[in-house]
């Protein structure tokens, strides 16, 4: 079984919920996806956000700040834009294909759509990567503000749900999808 989450708010914290997404309705893994890993992922970002521009402010010493702010505000903008491409093209299509309908689509088939988003998530992983590189995994310098301390904390909270997230996408919505494509001979 995979653990579900819902994240309600970051002061309550995430309550696990299992649920085996590999057999529950692929309507609600997607509305699971975008209503609690897509509204929380944008909400901590924007508080990693804050957070960075007032620690940019209280630690001009810090040299490597602005560029963590530099790569983070690129990453957050370009995952944000992934957020609205699934939103809009592949989930919808993903949908469709559950009630058994191949809609139009610019893309060959839902596994050429399915190779594109997972070499998106590919380069989420490398970002992600490079973020926990530039800030030592996450660990803030001795005498580090609470803010940048909490800039940590949200960035460290962000890998760990985007790992989940993008393996419910990558191993369970885009292989149940495949799967259904076939079986409508698509």
């Amino acid at each position: 079984l995979l653990q579900g989450r819902h994240h309600p708010s970051e002061a309550e914290g995430p309550r696990s919920v299992v649920v085996d997404w590999m057999v529950a309705p692929l309507q609600q893994l997607m509305e699971h996806v975008v209503h609690g890993h897509h509204t929380f992922t944008r909400t901590l970002c924007g508080d990693i956000a804050r957070n960075l521009e007032e620690a940019a402010q209280r630690h001009q010493e810090l040299t490597s700040l602005s560029e963590l702010a530099r790569l983070f505000t690129a990453f957050r903008a370009d995952l944000v834009h992934h957020f609205d491409q699934e939103e809009a093209v592949a989930f919808p299509y993903v949908d469709a294909l559950c009630q058994r309908f191949v809609p139009f689509s610019p893309f060959e088939s839902v596994g050429a759509l399915a190779n594109i988003l997972e070499f998106e998530h590919e380069n989420v992983e490398d970002r992600l990567g490079e973020l926990r590189e530039l800030t030592d995994g996450y660990m803030p310098p001795p005498g580090a503000s609470a803010s940048l301390r909490a800039a940590h904390a949200g960035l460290r909270t962000l890998e760990r749900d985007l790992h989940e997230h993008l393996h419910l996408e990558n191993n369970v919505i885009f292989h149940r999808a495949r799967a259904l494509a076939q079986a409508l001979g698509r």
